[in-house]
């Protein structure tokens, strides 16, 4: 009995570990936000992020394209930014499905970025519908949600922004 007793604990150990794993990957791990003081000469700021919302916060988060390049994929209370020449940039979500991103654009937003200016866009998730299932075993439900990709007005932005930490990526200045 005893060596059932160890492999239970072992398993149960085992479960435990990658749970723990897989939400320490669901929620951003950088520095606390700190707004940049002005743009690189002829340049733009754009900060993207994604304020916790409780209701949808287990959702797997969605990864966000610039151009068609994957950038990142989003964490809950992440931000990032980029600094950006004159033009205008395709910003869009894509599915995730098991931690990779799908060609399923959810949404999108084009910016038109001047020198000098600082934008900010927030992603969020908002509730779709309740889709039910049953098999005549056994039945559930689950919860579909809308991802959403919007600019907002400084005055928004910064106090969303305070509690969040930053998500590194590759085109950082």
């Amino acid at each position: 009995m005893l060596y059932f007793e160890d492999e239970m604990t072992y398993l149960r150990n085992l479960i435990l570990l990658i749970l723990v794993i897989n939400l320490i990957g669901c929620v951003a791990m950088g520095d606390k936000f700190v707004e940049l003081e002005e743009p690189e000469q002829g340049k733009a700021i754009v900060y993207v992020y994604h304020p916790k919302d409780d209701a949808y916060g287990a959702n797997e988060a969605n990864f966000l394209f610039l151009d068609e390049k994957q950038i990142f994929r989003f964490t809950h209370n992440g931000y990032s930014y980029f600094s950006l020449e004159p033009g205008t940039y395709n910003f869009n979500i894509r599915l995730s499905t098991f931690f990779v991103a799908t060609e399923l654009v959810r949404d999108s937003v084009n910016l038109n970025v001047k020198a000098g200016e600082t934008y900010y866009l927030r992603y969020y998730e908002s509730h779709d519908r309740m889709e039910t299932w049953s098999n005549g075993v056994s039945a559930g439900a689950y919860q579909l949600t809308t991802a959403n990709i919007e600019e907002v007005e400084k005055y928004q932005a910064l106090p969303e922004l305070s509690s969040k930490r930053l998500l590194n990526h590759k085109m950082m200045r």
